[in-house]
């Protein structure tokens, strides 16, 4: 398939619809569905300059943000008019507000699979949060101002990663309640699918997932704790993401700030393991809730690693994790020692290479010089063959 061609045709596919998309020159169709999360969510400012920030960046505590409890999510179908009883679940990466480089990579699974694939963005990302978020105007501003008060801001803190950096920052507890959220709202999204409750899926619809970056952390969240045996027959293909948080590097001018995720790897290789520890709410909810407890198993290697090995032991067949050779943030040694096990059946794994610079953040960069578009397209089809076939 022409990637680059097929980029360029999607790429002005708007982020969020109401109203159905047909391609053209193609039978395929996008279509909104609007989702409404049950869960509610908690944060808020903890000291004077933060709360200065977080009020520029919103008035609302986080379970008041409207943005992120009701909202549209796409889906790609192959044709129209007729029902369906598969469907894949693609997910992003960390701090994203757009969906312009995933329409050609769901447009190919659909095409090549003749199943739908439904593009669900995690708690407050995509168009899930405030537009403004995304802004250059809107945060550059706020980004000036805050440098004067906030010591952490640094170098790789830019407009694009500012919103992110300062929450994050602020409550980095907000990394596992917004995953949290994420995964039930998926968990509550599958299970509406085998009850045939979202039209043109038939009842008993199976699900696999697409997941890339961090969406494959939590697609592995989701492996571990498989609530209600819902993923006992789901694939799970992994690009560019699989690895424990304790091997990820998430500094960059479109994720994180060096400061906000030094903070965060503070709090969760070292302030959260002593607060599971302790007797309080939030021990206690972890040690009980299944997808607590996963979300712990993917921390780091010494953390229920029995749990972690024999869930990814048991769906050997069912998951696939590709890395690539020069991404820094989730490197493929720390996706191999994530899925590496102590036993012959281990999941598939594949570290891969493409001959042009590329990164994490865009591993088929259609701006790079010198880079012909036939070079482009021959490694989008060596990673997107594999993934349909294994989708299949």
């Amino acid at each position: 398939m022409d990637y680059t061609t097929l980029f360029n045709q999607l790429k002005t596919l708007p982020n969020c619809c109401d109203k159905k998309v047909v391609f053209p020159d193609s039978e395929h169709v996008v279509e909104w569905k609007q989702f409404s999360s049950p869960w509610r969510l908690n944060g808020g400012p903890k000291n004077d300059a933060m709360s200065q920030i977080s009020r520029l960046l919103t008035q609302n505590s986080d379970n008041q943000i409207s943005e992120n409890q009701t909202f549209s999510y796409p889906m790609v179908f192959p044709n129209e008019n007729r029902s369906f009883n598969r469907a894949i679940i693609m997910l992003h990466g960390l701090n994203e507000r757009s969906w312009q480089k995933y329409w050609a990579w769901a447009v190919y699974l659909a095409k090549t699979n003749n199943v739908p694939v439904i593009l669900f963005p995690i708690s407050f990302h995509m168009n899930r949060a405030p537009q403004s978020w995304a802004n250059a105007r809107a945060m550059l501003p706020l980004l000036t101002k805050a440098k004067s008060l906030l010591p952490f801001i640094d170098n790789m803190t830019t407009y694009l990663n500012f919103a992110l950096s300062v929450r994050l920052t602020e409550e980095p507890l907000r990394f596992f309640t917004s995953g949290h959220q994420s995964a039930l709202d998926i968990v509550h999204l599958t299970e509406q699918l085998s009850l045939g409750h979202i039209a043109p899926f038939e009842k008993n619809t199976k699900v696999d997932i697409f997941a890339y970056s961090i969406g494959a952390f939590l697609a592995q969240v989701l492996l571990v704790a498989n609530p209600y045996g819902l993923f006992n027959d789901s694939r799970f293909f992994l690009f560019c993401g699989g690895a424990l948080f304790e091997d990820m590097q998430g500094t960059s001018k479109h994720i994180l700030g060096k400061s906000a995720f030094a903070r965060l790897s503070s709090y969760y290789l070292t302030e959260f393991e002593a607060e599971v520890r302790r007797e309080t709410p939030l021990s206690k909810f972890i040690l009980k809730d299944e997808m607590g407890q996963a979300f712990y198993a993917m921390l780091s290697a010494n953390r229920n690693r029995e749990m972690r090995e024999m869930a990814f032991e048991k769906a050997a067949d069912r998951l696939y994790a590709i890395g690539l050779k020069q991404d820094t943030v989730i490197s493929s040694i720390g996706i191999q020692k994530a899925i590496g096990l102590r036993t012959n059946r281990k999941p598939r794994f594949e570290e891969l290479d493409f001959p042009f610079p590329y990164t994490h953040e865009m591993p088929f960069p259609l701006a790079s010089k010198g880079v012909s578009s036939s070079t482009l397209n021959g490694s989008f089809n060596q990673i997107f063959t594999k993934a349909s076939a294994f989708l299949a």
